[in-house]
């Protein structure tokens, strides 16, 4: 008996269908990132050329909250792609003050011939709060983190030319590849951030620049504890030494509460809450000095 034309077709078809499936496994099996691409939209892939030295990653970001610990970034991968995850309104993403951790993931694709890096800012550009653990996932390497650190991380992994709040991207050129920064923030204190793709140039820049403004306020900080404890020699009154502490210690508390990726170990940020407290207590201490300061004379 002779089969009908309709059924060769459709047997083809089947086959071919087959077929095709069998190479898309395949393809999905052994190159996940060419595969994984298309489900991507394009919109939503932060593409660095050489028109421009920076670009703003906000509104390429989404966040995922982890509660519970326990994602990890084949996970976090797998809920991106599909299209899960929030978005956020405005260049500066700000976190309550619990330390429940994000992840920040971003798409990235360079279309220049230049090294690029995420620049999370520092207090001039609004970043403020600390990290008790930080780290870098990249797509071409999933199962392990290229960077580990924070205040609470005794053996750190850190990145060659990586900054104060800048992370190398290490990227392939034409080649979109996802990006994950684990943060966990330490609790009380709110977490800013903003999130910047700067070229070398740019971010070199930007850390001469912030570094400049740090040498500023130190000197004036100096200078303001050495005319406390000047007058404390001259008066001898508790006041002065009182506000020499306190000065000292609020620039500490400065200077450290813009730690997201140290460089190096802080110290100032690993005891921070000792700071915090002491330099409450000088308050109260001042408080009632200037309080009970007629009583005294």
């Amino acid at each position: 008996e002779g089969v009908s034309p309709l059924k060769k077709q459709m047997g083809h078809f089947s086959a071919a269908y087959t077929t095709t499936m069998v190479v898309w496994c395949i393809i999905a099996l052994f190159f996940p990132s060419v595969a994984g691409a298309e489900s991507i939209p394009r919109s939503e892939i932060l593409h660095l050329t050489t028109q421009y030295s920076a670009y703003d990653a906000s509104p390429y970001v989404r966040i995922f909250q982890d509660p519970e610990r326990n994602l990890s970034f084949q996970s976090i991968i797998l809920k991106y792609k599909g299209n899960s995850g929030e978005k956020i309104n405005g260049n500066k993403l700000i976190f309550n003050i619990n330390s429940s951790p994000y992840w920040i993931v971003c798409t990235v694709e360079n279309k220049s011939n230049q090294h690029w890096k995420l620049n999370l800012g520092q207090w001039p550009q609004g970043t403020s709060g600390i990290a008790n653990r930080v780290a870098f996932f990249s797509e071409a390497s999933p199962e392990l983190p290229i960077l580990i650190d924070g205040r609470h991380v005794q053996h750190k992994l850190q990145m060659k030319e990586q900054g104060k709040n800048i992370i190398p991207l290490p990227l392939d050129t034409m080649q979109p590849r996802i990006f994950a920064l684990y943060v966990e923030p330490m609790a009380g204190m709110p977490l800013s951030l903003s999130l910047m793709v700067e070229d070398e140039k740019t971010a070199l820049a930007s850390s001469q620049q912030n570094e400049l403004a740090y040498r500023i306020l130190v000197l004036l900080a100096i200078a303001s504890v050495c005319g406390f404890l000047i007058a404390l020699w001259r008066h001898q009154r508790a006041i002065p030494g009182l506000l020499a502490a306190y000065t000292g210690l609020q620039f500490l508390a400065y200077g450290a509460s813009d730690d997201i990726v140290p460089l190096g170990n802080n110290t100032a940020a690993i005891y921070i809450d000792a700071i915090y407290a002491f330099t409450c207590l000088l308050a109260l201490e001042l408080t009632r000095q200037m309080f009970f300061l007629r009583d005294g004379e």
